[in-house]
C-alpha cells in the first residue's frame, strides 16, 4: 500500500520515481460578509455583501444553539435583520450561499 502521489517513470535507464505531496494546509475561503453593524446592538443588525447574495440561506441562532429565525436572501448585497425580540447575550448568524459556501459569525443583542 503506498500513500497517494505521483509516479515517474524515466524511459533512458528504466527508474521509476514515486513522490508524495503532504496535504498540510487549510483550504482558504473567501467571505462574502464584509460588514456586520451595530455589534451589539439593541434591535436591528445590518449586514453588507460584498457581492449579490442569491438563493442563500440565513439562519440565526441564540448561545443555546437553537434556531430562532431562517430567512432567504435573493438579489441584494445587503440585509436588515431586527433582533429586538432576542434575549440579551450573544447570538450566532450563519449564512449558505447558493455555491454551498458556509460562514458565521457572532453578534450580541444588548439591553
Amino acid at each position: 500500500f503506498l500513500p497517494s502521489g505521483t509516479t515517474n517513470w524515466n524511459p533512458t535507464n528504466g527508474n521509476v520515481i514515486y513522490s508524495t505531496t503532504p496535504n498540510i494546509g487549510i483550504k482558504e475561503t473567501t467571505k462574502s460578509l464584509n460588514k456586520v453593524f451595530p455589534n451589539p446592538s439593541k434591535s436591528i443588525v445590518y449586514l453588507e455583501f460584498d457581492k449579490i447574495m442569491n438563493n442563500s440561506i440565513l439562519e440565526l441562532y441564540n448561545s443555546l444553539g437553537k434556531l430562532c429565525l431562517k430567512e432567504r436572501i435573493n438579489n441584494s448585497n445587503s440585509y436588515e435583520l431586527n433582533i429586538e425580540n432576542l434575549c440579551n447575550g450573544v447570538n450566532y448568524i450563519i449564512i449558505k450561499d447558493d455555491k454551498g459556501n458556509i460562514e458565521s459569525h457572532k453578534i450580541i443583542k444588548s439591553e
